[in-house]
């Protein structure tokens, strides 16, 4: 029987971004991609997730960016459901604090300021954000346009899942989850630093870390074949 890999993506996106890095997971596992709006608040989606699989099979999660701080909060509570998580370019306290590493609050509140003025504007330059320093990132970045979300959704959406990002510290839920955990992570990721990785470790020393080298916020994209061979570890060699 195949095991069963929810998708859940980051801010601003839809489920299209995953591309062939899903395809290539479909062949292996019974996949769902989720389109969410993260207009709500993290229980509520999660609860809302739950609803929409319809049944109480198993299931791991894979977070990508806020995906991975909703598939924390899943994990918390559906723990007889979720049966490992991993978390792909994702950072349970996104904003940097006096303890942690993260996007500096400065540069994040110019970010929600700038996307209230200019809100197209602001997108492609977080998308195009996600694409530095990788190799053939420009090529990468035309294939990926067109999964932005932001023609479909209203500001005020854009808005609550930005203050998702900002408000949320989920170091406590890493700390204390049970079922087994995979960190993604990448060495040049404009929005999660690198350091992240060793203080994941210190929260959840049962943690398993992977680093892409030459790669940023969208290694499911740029390292295809790295991402894939690493889920496949975490999930097949334990069952």
């Amino acid at each position: 029987m195949l095991h069963r890999l929810v998708l859940l993506h980051g801010w601003g996106m839809n489920s299209h971004i995953w591309g062939d890095f899903a395809a290539q997971l479909d062949k292996e596992y019974e996949l769902i991609r989720l389109d969410l709006y993260y207009d709500q608040d993290l229980p509520t989606l999660s609860q809302s997730i739950i609803k929409r699989l319809g049944d109480k099979k198993p299931f791991y999660v894979l977070g990508w960016s806020l995906g991975g701080i909703l598939a924390l909060d899943l994990a918390l509570r559906f723990q007889q459901q979720v049966l490992g998580i991993v978390l792909l370019a994702s950072n349970p306290c996104f904003v940097e604090t006096q303890s942690w590493q993260g996007m500096p609050l400065t540069m994040f509140n110019d970010f929600f300021q700038q996307l209230q003025l200019h809100p197209l504007r602001t997108l492609q330059r977080f998308l195009a954000l996600q694409f530095q320093n990788i190799p053939n990132g420009r090529q990468l970045l035309k294939h990926a346009k067109q999964s932005t979300l932001h023609s479909q959704l209203p500001l005020s959406t854009l808005e609550q899942g930005l203050n998702l990002l900002k408000e949320t510290d989920y170091r406590f839920v890493l700390a204390q989850l049970t079922c087994p955990v995979k960190a993604m992570m990448s060495d040049n990721d404009p929005l999660i630093p690198i350091a992240v990785s060793a203080q994941l470790k210190q929260l959840q020393p049962a943690i398993d870390i992977s680093i892409f080298s030459d790669a940023g916020h969208v290694p499911f994209i740029s390292h295809t074949q790295q991402c894939l061979t690493a889920i496949r570890a975490f999930i097949d060699d334990r069952n």
